[in-house]
């Protein structure tokens, strides 16, 4: 029977490792997350529309759904012509990886803190939540990589936004 000590103190671990890139397919082929936060900030609308499957599912922390290539399309037009992301951070508190040799699914969920500036106005706000994200891994036969294997790549089928109050920030000390 396992130590539940070191279950416990093993599962705390997990639950606080920084925010990065997960490589969970054998081929190394990394979790976009920070893909997906570069893009935000830097308004790349087509890479962004890039990380997801045709008939992905997005809902917003309004709980409106964006489930085509179309809608997707004008709802991020839209949020980048209203908002520049000043600041988007993840904190992962759940990674779960799927399938067999755990290379078919991703789940990944958690915390985030987005800092939007309202570019009319130049009101800055700031949003946090919660967020969950499902990748469904694919290997595109004809594209590949440097060594010439058929490129692997994770694609978004479902991300999910949800809001709640943000903790206060913590008071400066001298």
């Amino acid at each position: 029977m396992p130590n539940r000590h070191v279950l416990v103190v093993a599962t705390a671990l997990l639950l606080t490792a920084p925010a990065r890139d997960v490589a969970a397919d054998p081929r190394n082929a990394p979790i976009p997350t920070n893909r997906f936060i570069d893009d935000m900030r830097r308004k790349n609308i087509d890479d962004v529309l890039s990380l997801y499957t045709p008939d992905a599912v997005f809902v917003d922390f309004f709980g409106r759904k964006f489930a085509t290539v179309d809608t997707r399309r004008t709802f991020f037009e839209q949020t980048f012509q209203t908002f520049d992301t000043e600041d988007l951070v993840f904190e992962h508190l759940l990674t779960v990886i799927r399938g067999p040799f755990h290379s078919e699914t991703v789940e990944q969920g958690g915390e985030y803190t987005e800092v939007l500036r309202t570019r009319d106005t130049d009101e800055v706000q700031r949003y946090c939540g919660d967020y969950h994200v499902l990748y469904k891994h694919f290997v595109d036969s004809l594209q590949s990589d440097q060594s010439g294997k058929p490129e692997s790549k994770w694609l978004i089928t479902l991300q999910e936004w949800a809001l709640k109050p943000c903790p206060l920030p913590s008071p400066m000390h001298p």
